[in-house]
């Protein structure tokens, strides 16, 4: 079975040769463009319309800087995502409509950087409490006013979404010695952590990890009055996904004094911002991607913040996992007609065609 992967950086690319190589169910061409860069390679300018030609295969693996085209819905007979979340392809789903999709398998990566993602924010976390921003600033000066930072032990962190990757957060928490408290509505880990309703638990709260998946429902969800509840100067670190708080909501909670250190790892119209950054093509003016690329840049400049370029997944066992799963994935396909981790296909309602992925 052709697989044609997109978005497959150097060493993920050599990851998945390695695992292609050794299976003959399966064989790949591996392209580090995003979709919609090789449309632009092809001459093809836009991500949808009449001029857009057909995928490059039928079946695809995509991350999540990727479009995918409209018009290829029919011609598609699976697409794995190499990622843990899935929420561009359930908007995908949506904005093609679930009839034109469902001939589609849609895959996904559940368990390969668990422990990866839970490592990264808990590092967020220490380079925020300990102001290590500040700290490598100052060294060229070699002083330290404004520098205390704060111990983790015996403070309560609030993890936000306790699945796979939020409950590796809340042992990590525990193992510094940190009250930890879990807020979600499916109850999986309580024999782990206690779990509280949003407003009890991040009333006083020191420390909040976002982790949880997105869905329409939960677009915004850190609102101005949950970020009021926290205790003043609490951190805030977030590697899930960056509609849950919009980046200007964050700015104004650390000018008030609210938030004392952000960290985030994922952002809110983040194609937008990777291709201004990466491509340097600026939204359109006067956009909502716009205003939310000028609060990030703008975030980027304040020394109690620390952003990471969408990394948190990315270590050298994690990669290695990741290829490893996504050929079990198209083998599984190939041989028997399924992914061994379909997407939770949820209700149209819960995923909203402006929903865009990070």
């Amino acid at each position: 079975m052709r697989t044609f992967f997109f978005e497959a950086f150097e060493e993920e690319a050599a990851h998945i040769r390695r695992y292609l190589d050794a299976t003959p169910w399966v064989e790949g061409e591996l392209v580090p463009a995003t979709i919609q860069e090789f449309l632009a390679q092809r001459g093809e300018s836009k991500t949808s319309g009449p001029s857009i030609g057909p995928p490059p295969c039928d079946v695809i693996s995509i991350r999540t800087q990727s479009t995918l085209p409209l018009e290829w819905a029919d011609d598609l007979k699976a697409i794995l995502s190499r990622s843990t979340g899935y929420d561009h392809l359930l908007a995908y789903r949506h904005q093609a409509t679930v009839e034109r999709t469902q001939h589609i398998h849609f895959g996904h990566l559940p368990l390969y950087c668990v422990r990866a993602v839970a490592e990264q924010a808990i590092m967020l976390l220490l380079s925020l409490s300990r102001k290590l921003a500040q700290q490598r600033s100052q060294w060229h000066q070699f002083h330290r006013d404004g520098l205390t930072g704060m111990e983790l032990k015996g403070k309560k962190m609030v993890v936000v979404g306790v699945g796979n990757i939020g409950s590796e957060v809340c042992r990590l928490g525990l193992a510094l010695g940190m009250n930890v408290v879990g807020v979600d509505i499916a109850i999986k880990y309580s024999d782990l952590v206690p779990y509280q309703e949003p407003e009890v638990a991040l009333k006083g709260a020191h420390c909040v990890v976002v982790c949880m998946n997105l869905t329409s429902c939960n677009i915004g969800y850190m609102t101005p009055h949950r970020l009021s509840l926290l205790k003043e100067g609490a951190l805030f670190v977030n590697i899930s996904r960056g509609e849950f708080c919009a980046s200007s909501l964050l700015l104004k909670a650390l000018d008030e004094g609210r938030l004392g250190g952000v960290a985030l790892d994922v952002f809110s119209h983040e194609r937008s911002l990777a291709e201004m950054l990466r491509d340097k093509i600026a939204p359109p003016p006067d956009t909502p991607q716009a205003q939310e690329v000028e609060a990030v840049m703008r975030l980027a400049a304040d020394p109690r913040v620390t952003l990471t370029p969408h990394n948190s997944f990315n270590t050298a066992e994690a990669v290695d996992r990741k290829a490893s799963q996504s050929v079990q994935q198209l083998v599984c396909l190939a041989k028997h007609g399924y992914f061994v981790w379909p997407i939770p296909l949820l209700l149209d309602k819960d995923v909203e065609p402006e929903t865009e992925t990070l």
